[in-house]
């Protein structure tokens, strides 16, 4: 996270997409939003400067001209008729919106686990199902946290929602006794997959620039 006040330089990303496929548009945009990119102009996205958001923007780039568009990536000290305090509300604008709508995710939760104890309908399978939703929305909320550059506010909300609802959970579970909460999932250590060599099979339709991005991002800083 970034304070308002530092020197900030950016990276914007400007392209321009092809007619077809015409499901190229929402793939971009999905990739854009996840990266926690905002808009400040037609197809001009913008994202504080560091070597990962460059990166990022880098294989984006990639990605739209291998699809047959144009796209050009740009770092700038400023941006022409835009105050650097803008650009700022926009990011945190964004990220509180999904953080609000993330809290709204978990508060419900809560409160079904709640309802069910009451109607007391709350079984060991409903108890797993609600274990593997919070898991879900904790991977999400992470997510946000990630892009959050400059320390929305929503973003305590959204964290103590969060902690309502695992809060819940582990009290229910405790007022079942013996009750087996094992999912079955085998959980891995990021810290095993470090400097691999990563391929993909032959002959079948993967999106390599994708997976490539993906592995860097979430799982192996050091790929081969």
């Amino acid at each position: 996270m970034r304070k308002s006040e530092d020197k900030l330089n950016w990276i914007l990303l400007v392209h321009q997409l092809p007619p077809k496929p015409t499901n190229l548009r929402v793939r971009i945009w999905r990739k854009l939003n996840n990266l926690g990119a905002v808009p400040i102009k037609n197809s001009v996205y913008i994202l504080p400067f560091n070597e990962k958001t460059h990166e990022d923007f880098e294989w984006l780039r990639q990605g739209i001209e291998t699809a047959g568009g144009e796209a050009n990536v740009f770092r700038a000290e400023s941006i022409e008729g835009t105050a650097d305090a803008e650009i700022i509300r926009t990011f945190r604008r964004e990220r509180d919106e999904d953080f609000s709508k993330i809290a709204a995710e978990f508060d419900a939760l809560t409160g079904a686990v709640k309802e069910q104890k009451q109607n007391k309908h709350l079984t060991n399978e409903r108890i797993n199902a609600y274990e593997t939703e919070l898991g879900k929305l904790r991977a999400e909320l992470e997510k946000i946290k990630a892009v959050d550059f400059f320390g929305a506010s929503g973003q305590k909300a959204a964290v103590a929602a969060y902690k309502r609802a695992q809060k819940i959970l582990r009290l229910n579970t405790d007022d079942i006794p013996a009750i087996s909460r094992a999912s079955g999932a085998n959980f891995l250590s990021r810290s095993d997959y470090q400097g691999k060599r990563w391929v993909t099979r032959l002959n079948m339709h993967i999106d390599r620039l994708a997976s490539a991005w993906l592995i860097k991002r979430f799982i192996d800083e050091r790929p081969k």
